[in-house]
């Protein structure tokens, strides 16, 4: 009995390979297709697809009066419509025109002696379909064709003529039929009007159960007329007409029997139907006779007539964005945004400008540095492309001093530190200090230098303090919509002594505990920059015009502020007749805002109006543009920021910024599993190969036992 060896190479091998097997994924399955029919229900008939209110079978299969049968005594098997009035046979479906369409037979329109003819009088089912008149639909509706030798046909809905076309014949050979059609294309035929005419059809504006055929002769002989081209009338769909294998012997021969012409039905259903579609995303319009047809709305398609039959179009299969933009398919509709490494608007031509990268920088395309400070993406120096919009700053070289990094060309804020991971701006300036000199409310026109520019959105930090130095005052500062927006306030208390002799108590601390000033900290403001400051003073007809020190109001970085400092500043100043003008530092918060062809046009509106931001995956990949960082919403303010994951380092606004050694959970739980079954695999097939091997050995002995008595207790060599 021969044995199968396994080496132990070969036994990792099957071990690794069952290690892939195991941390494979399953492949996703695919969207399941939209209903057709009623649940239960046929709805093929040979290559036909049957779209319910149609249906075969048991009255739940079909709307009352759109009962079809299957025949399955041909091959092809025929979907037939109709009863006693005549049975059709049916070719195709439009649920968004709502028409069928069938072939008639025989195919012409009968004329008789006086030239009056009808078409579809009395057809299946009368009153539930309608012969289709229109001109307007895009797949193609029926057209009026005539053949024959100088006559006119016109085509009568009660006494509108909806069509009319008219045919002519030369002279030279009155007796010899049409054997050449000079219109003839090299893959179709369009008549011209010699020996056959084409007219569409105008749009019925009421229901058309029966067309009307009227001829007119306006020939010297008719007779001779008909020998050579015999007239002949029909009502068919458009294009049927063009193929060379209908035209050929419909104009070459002088009688051509046509099995049947396809024309297109119009039909409708009872009113009843809208009161069971009262699902999204289906619109009812009432029909030229009492009923109504449906359709899905605008970007879905489907069945309306079935409840959830109406399914959104994914439109990003048709390529609808511009340069090669990445198309995000949204629930009836489409956003597009810039291709990978650009920014900007997608929906117009050029939009998309390129981001900066690291290379860029380095290259020297972009400044990334002016003066001590480091300028970090999205914010940038120079082109445009160097920044994402809005986020641009301005590098000032004033004559003998260091370069100067600026939030605008006002030189008001001075730029000392950008955060990314804090997403905020450290600025200096003495813009936040103000003297309060008279009675009135000030104004902090922050919204001048900070309103939003592009995709960023500055607010005042809860990070910087408002500060107050004066005597029995109380001070509000306001958001942008002054008293509906409170962000900080205060009151500050002095001695009846001290306001007499106006002065402002003696300062011995660092700190304000609100004896002759206050601090206090500023709340997350939703509107932005702050815009007001308003002052309400104890006793207004005793302004305090003679104090010694006028009282003063500033915003600053929490914990920069020294009482006893500023005091000795603002002293030095009126002593000097100058400015009150300290250098305050200031933190500002910055977020960024999805770029227009995101769709969020207005954030401020968007936010006081719904319960936030979510970071949608065309908001994240707008803004987030490296592969390891997440998007994160910017809870009561509005806009996003962007942070690296976690074990990554860099900057998430920059392709390939965020870099570092990073293995997921998901990763690590499949490599585990990977690792698990491949080492129980190794067990396994170890354990059958010792098996394995013990079993042979056990039989080996047996067997020398068994000739070791067989030769009566002699040992074999």
């Amino acid at each position: 009995m021969a044995y199968m060896t396994i080496s132990f190479s070969e036994i990792i091998i099957i071990a690794l390979t069952a290690a892939a097997l195991a941390t494979g994924g399953e492949a996703a399955s695919p969207p399941a297709p939209a209903p057709m029919g009623m649940p239960g229900c046929h709805t093929i008939c040979g290559n036909i697809s049957v779209p319910y209110p149609f249906g075969m079978g048991p009255p739940r299969c079909y709307w009352p009066g759109f009962n079809l049968t299957c025949d399955n005594s041909t091959t092809p098997p025929r979907l037939l419509l109709g009863g006693g009035g005549g049975i059709l046979h049916v070719e195709d479906f439009s649920l968004i025109e709502s028409a069928v369409l069938v072939k008639l037979t025989p195919g012409d329109v009968k004329i008789d002696g006086d030239g009056n003819g009808s078409i579809f009088s009395g057809g299946p089912d009368h009153g539930t379909y309608n012969i289709m008149l229109t001109d307007t639909w895009v797949y193609g509706a029926n057209e009026l064709i005539l053949l024959g030798c100088n006559v006119r046909a016109m085509l009568k809905h009660g006494n509108a003529t909806v069509s009319a076309c008219s045919t002519l014949c030369g002279d030279d050979q009155p007796h010899q039929p049409m054997w050449t059609v000079p219109s003839r294309l090299e893959s179709s035929m369009v008549c011209t009007g010699l020996g056959c005419c084409q007219a569409s059809i105008v749009a019925a504006a009421a229901a058309v159960s029966e067309v009307r055929v009227q001829l007119e002769w306006f020939g010297r002989n008719h007779s001779a007329e008909e020998e050579r081209m015999p007239t002949r009338v029909f009502v068919a769909k458009e294009g049927w007409f063009e193929k060379k294998r209908v035209s050929g012997p419909l104009l070459l021969q002088k009688s051509s029997t046509m099995a049947g012409v396809p024309v297109w039905l119009s039909w409708e259903v009872d009113a009843n139907i809208s009161s069971s579609h009262s699902h999204g995303h289906v619109v009812c319009d009432q029909g030229t006779r009492g009923g109504y047809t449906c359709r899905c709305d605008n970007n879905y398609e489907g069945n309306p007539y079935i409840r959830d039959g109406c399914q959104d179009v994914d439109e990003c299969e048709f390529h609808p964005c511009l340069d090669d933009g990445v198309c995000t398919n949204t629930d009836g509709g489409f956003d597009c945004g810039c291709p990978p490494g650009t920014h900007g608007n997608n929906s117009i031509p050029g939009g998309c400008v390129p981001f900066v990268s690291i290379t860029q920088a380095e290259g020297g395309t972009c400044q990334r540095k002016c003066g001590d400070v480091n300028v970090l993406y999205p914010f940038g120096i120079g082109p445009s492309h160097c920044y994402r919009p809005g986020f641009n700053l301005t590098c000032d070289y004033p004559s003998g001093k260091p370069p100067r990094l600026l939030l605008d060309s006002f030189g008001i804020f001075q730029v000392e530190e950008i955060s990314l991971p804090n997403t905020t701006l450290r600025v200096t300036s003495s813009y936040a200090v103000i003297e309060a000199n008279s009675k009135n409310n000030f104004g902090y026109d922050f919204n001048e230098h900070f309103t939003s520019r592009g995709d960023v959105l500055y607010s005042l930090s809860t990070c910087n303090e408002l500060i107050f130095s004066g005597c029995n005052v109380q001070a509000t500062l306001h958001g942008i919509d002054n008293d509906a927006s409170i962000i900080s306030g205060y009151t500050s208390f002095c001695s009846e002594s001290d306001v007499s002799a106006g002065r402002v108590p003696i300062v011995r601390n660092k700190n304000c505990y609100g004896i002759g000033c206050c601090q206090a900290r500023i709340s997350e403001s939703l509107d932005g920059m702050p815009s007001m400051l308003s002052l309400k003073f104890a006793d207004m007809n005793n302004f305090p015009d003679n104090m010694a020190r006028p009282p003063y109001a500033l915003i600053a970085e929490e914990g920069w502020f020294d009482n006893r400092l500023v005091s000795d500043q603002q002293t030095r100043a009126l002593q000097n007749k100058l400015r009150f003008a300290p250098k305050v530092p200031i933190v500002v918060e910055w977020k960024v805002l999805p770029s227009e062809s995101v769709g969020l046009h207005d954030l401020r509106e968007h936010v006081k109006s719904s319960a936030g931001l979510n970071c949608t995956m065309d908001v994240a990949a707008n803004i987030c543009k490296s592969k390891y960082s997440r998007c994160i919403p910017a809870g009561t303010n509005t806009g996003y920021y962007c942070h690296c994951w976690e074990g990554y380092q860099g900057n998430p606004y920059e392709p390939h910024g965020c870099k570092g050694d990073h293995i997921s959970s998901k990763g690590i739980t499949a490599a585990i599993i990977g690792v698990s079954c491949g080492i129980g695999l190794v067990f396994l097939i170890l354990t059958s190969y010792i098996v394995s091997n013990k079993v042979k050995h056990r039989k080996a002995q047996m067997l020398k036992h068994k000739f070791f008595e067989q030769n009566h207790g002699q040992l074999l060599q």
